[in-house]
């Protein structure tokens, strides 16, 4: 059953890509702008549970290296910066 949608969810953290999801030249990669909105979901739901005041998200930038294979995506994020809490 389609959904319409880029992604399924798996479970909390990981998702399936549709066939909504693919790239223009290739169905087994992965259109970025997909995976991309799906990072930013991952954000907005941390930040979402968040109950400080820090500092928002201002800018979100992407570095990318090659294609990325149209398999399971598993979601997550890291802060970096002056504000970034340290781990």
């Amino acid at each position: 059953m389609s959904t319409g949608s880029y992604f399924e969810p798996i479970d909390e953290h990981r998702y399936k890509p549709t066939a909504h999801a693919s790239g223009a030249w290739d169905p087994d990669e992965q259109h970025f702008s997909p995976l991309g909105g799906l990072l930013v979901h991952a954000i907005d739901r941390h930040l979402a549970g968040r109950s400080d005041h820090r500092p928002l998200v201002s800018r979100i930038s992407f570095d990318t290296s090659g294609a990325s294979p149209s398999t399971s995506a598993r979601s997550g994020w890291r802060p970096s910066g002056p504000a970034a809490p340290s781990n």
